[in-house]
């Protein structure tokens, strides 16, 4: 009878999968450089990618890994550290780091076996506070970036779309954001930096476009629906903003509206919380919810509705 070198591989698959589900980041990356068997059973696709992953382009890099809300981890960043043949695996909570060491890996060869691991290609976060030189393109060119956050305004940024043909959202700290950016045809941009004209917003090609401050006047907020409904951004799906900088008493619904024959307005319950809702209707035809609060996160959304069904939303 051939013997099983791993008792973990004993187990019924049942018991398998759900010993992996509950398995720790530490603990699936110490099984999975074992042998090239254990790293299939680990990556596995009916095991479903718990974590979020960032990984940031100081020296060393670091992958900054979020585990699922749902795990019992939940709430626990972990530091993975590539410094050459050497991964160092560090948790917020201070406990003593892990250091893993496998003959012939390189940093390049740890951070795609971690990413192929722990995210199963479902994309990482690349965030970055400086340009950065060839040798770290190097190391994360098989990496599956889908989202940058970019910290400076000193980067060329038409060149992350070369080095990550994924790339799909992007989150600009600093602007100004170049016109090839919001041109292009991106999933999702966000925009954390302050004073974001409106021009940006009615420019924008992406698929959802969102403020983290608000910049905009009421009155600027009434012109980007209006144009909307004249058939601008005729991509969008979702415009958000998702703090508001304006005076509470300065939020007034007649002018954001005004002008706006929406079709209905409604109270609805979302998520616990009671909201007042504004439907309204471009010239295609096309329908849209209008939401905002000046008390609640978030401040404003618009929400473009699909095959007019008021309950099939994108979001």
């Amino acid at each position: 009878m051939p013997t099983v070198p791993f008792p973990i591989l004993r187990l019924p698959n049942a018991i398998l999968q759900r010993s992996l589900q509950q398995m720790s980041p530490i603990g699936l990356i110490s099984l999975s450089v074992l042998s090239n068997n254990m790293k299939q059973i680990v990556t596995m696709p009916n095991n479903k990618s718990r974590f979020d992953g960032r990984i940031s382009t100081t020296l060393p890099i670091t992958l900054h890994l979020n585990v699922d809300r749902n795990s019992r981890h939940h709430y626990v960043e972990y530091a993975f550290q590539f410094n050459q043949s050497v991964l160092r695996i560090q948790d917020i909570r201070g406990q003593e780091p892990a250091t893993l060491t496998k003959p012939g890996f390189t940093d390049k060869l740890w951070i795609e076996h971690v990413a192929e691991v722990l995210f199963q290609n479902k994309g990482v976060i690349l965030s970055c506070d400086a340009p950065f030189r060839t040798y770290i393109k190097e190391l994360l060119k098989n990496i599956n970036v889908t989202l940058i956050a970019i910290r400076s305004s000193g980067f060329e940024v038409w060149k992350f779309f070369e080095l990550f043909p994924s790339l799909e959202k992007v989150t600009f700290t600093e602007g100004p954001i170049p016109l090839s950016v919001l041109s292009r045809n991106l999933d999702g941009l966000k925009v954390n930096t302050k004073d974001v004209p409106l021009d940006d917003a009615l420019t924008s090609n992406s698929l959802s476009f969102a403020m983290h401050r608000n910049s905009f006047t009421m009155k600027e907020i009434n012109l980007f629906i209006k144009q909307w409904i004249r058939g601008c951004n005729p991509r969008l799906e979702m415009f958000q903003i998702l703090f508001n900088d304006i005076e509470r008493h300065l939020v007034l619904e007649n002018v954001i509206f005004k002008g706006i024959n929406y079709i209905e307005k409604r109270n609805r319950i979302v998520q616990c919380q009671e909201r007042e809702e504004y439907r309204i209707e471009r010239f295609d035809g096309t329908e849209a919810l209008v939401w905002f609060n000046p008390n609640r996160f978030p401040f404003l959304e618009m929400t473009v509705m699909m095959n007019d069904d008021d309950d099939k939303l994108l979001v």
